[in-house]
């Protein structure tokens, strides 16, 4: 079994602020909204090194808007 992935998990401010971020980090970022899907990774043999742009509480991506 390979070691486990470097996961890194970032949290943009704003909507603008996560696309600036997708587009900086290249392929091996993605959104997520959640992350359960993402702490089983090694149980489905995904050891690539990812970052993950947080979006589930930012305005305008259907979830909840931060206070």
């Amino acid at each position: 079994m390979k070691p486990p992935a470097k996961r890194q998990l970032h949290i943009p401010s704003t909507l603008a602020e996560a696309l600036g971020m997708r587009e900086r980090l290249g392929p091996s970022a993605e959104y997520f909204a959640g992350g359960t899907w993402i702490m089983r990774a090694d149980l489905r043999q995904e050891f690539d090194d990812r970052h993950y742009i947080a979006i589930g509480g930012l305005e305008g991506t259907g979830g909840r808007c931060r206070e």
